[in-house]
């Protein structure tokens, strides 16, 4: 496997790397996305100010949509706060598999803050795949330069959404964040870990069966439970020496 060494300084081919994949399929599939939440605010009654700092600050779908589809309905702070933790609860595993390979490219660990908030489900995916081709200290350098144009691309989506929903059917715009979905998948199909592949199927199984045990409480319930299950059946053949 080739591994790129970059001089110490600029990491010139690092970063140019993270622009030229990330502008790529990532960028699409993030602007078409995020034209649909762009087009949900509007059709919200709420204003372009809240679109873009909503997603410049959460920079997470599934809890901007939560946040917008509660506040119209006029619930609490507390119940808001509540259901956008649960539905970006995922950002905790993946932080905590990816900081630390790049954690020795930053000199000074308070950054780790910022660059925190460029880890989603798609830089997740792409980076971590990228990154052995890396030496450990380079790796932040292509993750930063990855993570600022799939941002910037949310940021353009959330105002073309915004502004051209009027012209367009609120099906297809909303319907646009299923794209991302798709494109989630065709990634994932690409799984050669099976321990791995076991989770993926036992949470595509359990998603359709649970949602139609309980629409509010569908995906949760097929995370706990098609979790357990891929869990205790990743166990048994660990034991049994299968990997």
């Amino acid at each position: 496997m080739r591994v790129f060494r970059i001089h110490k300084t600029f990491h010139i081919d690092a970063i140019k790397l993270g622009f030229i994949d990330a502008s790529k399929i990532p960028s699409v599939a993030l602007i078409t996305s995020m034209m649909s939440y762009g087009s949900l605010v509007r059709e919200s009654g709420l204003d372009f100010g809240f679109a873009i700092i909503s997603t410049a600050l959460m920079w997470a779908l599934p809890g901007q949509i939560a946040l917008v589809e509660l506040h119209t309905a006029g619930a609490t702070l507390l119940a808001a706060v509540f259901a956008i933790a649960m539905a970006n609860a995922r950002f905790f595993p993946m932080t905590a598999t990816m900081v630390p390979l790049f954690i020795k490219g930053v000199e000074k660990k308070r950054w780790l803050y910022p660059l925190s908030h460029f880890i989603t489900f798609n830089s997740w995916l792409w980076v971590v795949r990228r990154f052995p081709e890396f030496e450990e200290t380079q790796r932040v350098w292509y993750f930063l330069a990855f993570g600022c144009i799939c941002y910037i691309s949310g940021l353009i989506g959330t105002a073309l959404g915004y502004f051209i929903s009027q012209f367009l059917p609120p099906s297809l715009m909303l319907g646009l964040v299923y794209l991302v979905v798709v494109y989630f998948i065709v990634m994932l199909a690409d799984i050669r870990n099976s321990r791995a592949l076991v989770s993926v199927i036992c949470g595509a199984i359990a998603c359709p069966v649970f949602h139609f045990v309980s629409a509010d409480w569908g995906i949760l319930l097929a995370g706990l439970v098609g979790g357990t299950v891929s869990f205790f059946i990743i166990n048994k053949y660990k034991k049994l020496g299968i990997n």
